[in-house]
This record gives structure tokens, sequence and C-alpha cells, in this order.
């Protein structure tokens, strides 16, 4: 009966102890999981130091661009002018729109 006893304790012990180790683990893999996390946002956050600048200037340009397409002076024709024909132009000859003959080859 006395080494039943004994038995039952040693066994709660070390479900204790084994439950203190997994608790153990489990923070030490949270606080690395938050660790890693912290380094992440510092690395976006640096990033977005280099990125914010060009994006703020594509956004302004996207302004300027949307600006000009409002104005009139965009809304004048595109290209240059052109040029009104007072006569009609004549047809160039058959001749000089067929290609040139091709020299026969002699067969030796």
């Amino acid at each position: 009966m006395r080494y039943t006893l004994e038995l039952k304790e040693k066994q709660v012990k070390q479900t204790e102890l084994e439950a203190l180790a997994d608790k153990t683990r489990r923070e030490t893999a949270a606080a690395a999981a938050g660790e890693e996390q912290i380094i992440a946002a510092k690395a976006q956050a640096e990033s977005m130091k280099h990125i914010l600048p060009f994006k703020q200037k594509q956004i302004e340009q996207r302004g300027f661009e949307a600006e000009a397409e409002r104005s009139p002076a965009s809304r004048a024709p595109k290209g240059p002018p052109r040029r009104v024909r007072s006569r009609p132009r004549a047809k160039p000859s058959r001749a000089a729109s067929w290609p040139a003959p091709r020299p026969i080859a002699r067969i030796a």
C-alpha cells in the first residue's frame, strides 16, 4: 500500500514537471514568435520610408494628369493640324506600280 502511494505521488510529480516543461516551451515559442513579428514590422517600416516618397509623387502625378484632362486646353485636337487639299492628286501610272521583270536564267 505504501509503495502504491509513493508511486502515485511520483506520477503526480512527473505530470506536474511535464506540464511545467510544456508551459515553458510554449512561453519560449511565443516570445520567439513575438520577436519575429517585431523584426518583420521594423523591416516593413524601414522599407516604407523608401517607398512612401515614390508613392506620394505617383499620386501627385495622377492628380496633375487628371487636372490636365479637365482643362479646356487638353480638349484641343491632338497632333499636327491637317492640310486641306484643294484638288485631288493624280493617280500614279500602272507601269510605276508593277514590279520590274526578272532576268531569265539560261540553262547551260
